[in-house]
């Protein structure tokens, strides 16, 4: 039987530290629709300088699937994840489709200025994308050393989002 995309939900699974490509392979490997954004960073030694492939946030895996099958998962030995769960219930964390398409699209579009911050961010006013290659997104509006920034929170999870946005291209909502 077919899952409908309704059925699909969007699941934040941490794994073990440098663990995160083979956790993608694993579960490309078994047809799941993952998502684990990498950036590249110069990294210097005492002997070399290299450019190397980074995870965007650590030892964190998005991956998509039935509730079934995502628990199914966790007792597969080559996946050694835990699911992250909601402070609020104490219930596995499910990312919404909209707020995991927005990070997904500010993260593929954004690599190289893409910073995440501390989740301990004052709150400000909430605010939505009007133009540019960013419009449509929706989150708060912090200043850091007198840049605007947009701030897309992933509700509940423990990493935020931030790239340069021109004023002009924000409009206030309530």
């Amino acid at each position: 039987m077919l899952s409908t995309p309704s059925s699909l939900f969007w699941f934040a699974a941490r794994t073990r530290y440098k663990q995160e490509r083979r956790i993608c392979e694993c579960l490309a490997e078994l047809g799941i629709e993952y998502y684990a954004p990498f950036q590249t960073e110069k990294r210097q030694w005492s002997d070399r300088v290299k450019i190397v492939e980074v995870p965007l946030i650590p030892s964190l895996v998005f991956l998509r699937a039935e509730f079934e099958k995502a628990t199914s998962l966790l007792s597969d030995p080559r996946l050694s994840i835990h699911y992250m769960r909601d402070l609020a219930n104490a219930q596995r964390l499910i990312v919404p489709d909209r707020q995991m398409e927005q990070f997904m699209r500010l993260a593929h579009l954004q690599t190289d200025g893409l910073t995440l911050l501390d989740h301990n961010l004052k709150p400000g006013d909430r605010v939505r994308v009007i133009a540019g290659e960013f419009k449509g997104i929706e989150g708060e509006l912090i200043r850091i050393k007198r840049h605007k920034r947009v701030v897309v929170r992933m509700e509940r999870l423990f990493a935020l989002a931030t790239t340069y946005i021109p004023g002009e291209f924000l409009e206030r909502i309530e």
